[in-house]
């Protein structure tokens, strides 16, 4: 079986809380306009494409998420939104984060449509958990980043990180979405996805030489299984589980690769010239959408591959970008795409 060789370099991210918005939310400004469209776009692509703005310039940061609804192909409204790292919960609301005030810890809550409380999910905005590593210090603060809502909407894993680029490191920590407290922690392990049975998926990020391949857990958290057959031997970044729970697709290096939860059918599918990251399975599984950095890091197009045709179809940046917003802004990732 073909391995996988991986170099891979992950950038720190904030702190968070993340809200969910229903896919009608009205909170953000939005235009349409034959300027918003791309000629020879697939009139099949719908739904929300969602990512974060990364500032190249002097604020060196992402600087909220933007919403870009296609209908038919065309692109009838764009919104911007004050948060961060998006994510498409059950392929039809939208998860985004924001940070806990005074701490780097971060409060989950449901929001409506309309900007009305639905429910709530916390985890604790203290570091205590985090801390009983034996190597930080008391003044040590490392962010929650990546966080993610269960199915059911009992239990949130955090991915937690600090330090920069070869020298970070990673933890997942799982907790009840209830009572705040922690269920499981995965040290040296990163970039979760909740199967839609409750399992998690997710991959190792130490420093080890055996920090490879893909891992699912059972539902309970008391068993970790391999699940790639030893077939990827280098690291993996940006996994999302399809919304049948059948595939996973997920970067390795600068390519998109996609393999059955499994371990059969392990393909590289997106070859580009460019980085290809932070890829996503639209909700009928049809496409794969992902990002695309051209010259420049921060120069990003989101692309659209037909897994049938193999056709790729392209979102140039200039169409993706905000009215009268140009570089150094740019599209980063995480990609979402929801009904």
């Amino acid at each position: 079986m073909e391995k996988i060789h991986l170099r891979f370099s992950f950038v720190l991210f904030n702190v968070l809380t993340i809200f969910i918005l229903t896919s009608c939310g009205s909170s953000a400004n939005s235009n349409a306009g034959d300027d918003n469209n791309q000629p020879g776009f697939p009139s099949e692509i719908n739904g929300l494409i969602t990512f974060d703005l990364y500032d190249s310039g002097a604020s060196l940061g992402r600087v909220g998420i933007f919403i870009l609804e296609l209908n038919h192909g065309a692109i009838v409204k764009k919104r911007q939104l004050n948060g961060q790292y998006p994510y498409a919960y059950d392929r039809k609301h939208i998860l985004f984060s924001k940070p806990c005030a005074g701490s780097s810890g971060h409060r989950i809550k449901a929001i409506s449509a309309k900007g009305l409380e639905s429910a709530s999910y916390y985890t604790p905005c203290s570091n205590t958990i985090v801390k009983q590593r034996s190597y930080f210090n008391e003044s040590d603060s490392p962010p929650f980043v990546l966080s993610k809502l269960s199915p059911d909407k009992t239990k949130v894993v955090v991915q937690v990180e600090w330090g920069l680029r070869k020298n970070t490191t990673y933890a997942l920590l799982v907790f009840d979405a209830n009572t705040q407290e922690l269920i499981k922690r995965y040290d040296d392990y990163a970039y979760p996805d909740w199967l839609p049975d409750g399992r998690l998926l997710i991959s190792p990020r130490g420093s080890e030489t055996n920090s490879t391949g893909i891992y699912l857990t059972n539902s309970t958290f008391t068993r970790l299984s391999r699940i790639d057959k030893n077939s990827i031997n280098q690291q993996i970044a940006y996994s999302d589980v399809s919304p049948s729970g059948n595939k996973v697709v997920f970067s390795v290096g600068a390519q998109v690769w996609v393999m059955n939860l499994d371990g059969t059918n392990l393909s590289e599918i997106i070859v580009d010239s460019s980085r290809a990251i932070y890829p996503t399975w639209s909700p009928d599984e049809q496409y794969i959408a992902y990002l695309s950095l051209g010259v420049g890091r921060y120069l990003g197009k989101i692309n659209f591959l037909n897994l049938s045709s193999k056709k790729i179809s392209i979102l140039e940046t200039d169409v993706i970008l905000p009215d009268g917003l140009y570089t150094p802004m740019a599209p980063t990732g995480p990609l979402s795409w929801v009904k």
